[in-house]
């Protein structure tokens, strides 16, 4: 019961109000979504390099919203 498919975790996202990600935090995870769903399902085609760094913009925005709204706070470095 504490698993959620990404699909799963984006439908939540989207339809809680408590969550309120920007639409560039959504985006980012849907966009890296769709790239894990096509490496993972069309067997040719693999992520690359450029693939995955067109969507890690988006990726970190989404990382950032969700550690606030969790109030996380990362080990300082």
């Amino acid at each position: 019961g504490n698993f959620l498919m990404l699909a799963g975790l984006l439908d939540r996202l989207e339809k809680d109000p408590s969550i309120h990600l920007s639409r560039n935090g959504l985006a980012g995870l849907k966009a890296f979504k769709t790239l894990g769903d096509l490496s993972a399902h069309n067997r040719r085609f693999n992520a690359r390099r450029p693939d995955i760094e067109r969507v890690r913009d988006g990726l970190r925005v989404s990382v950032e919203e969700l550690t606030h709204i969790a109030s996380f706070k990362p080990a300082a470095t």
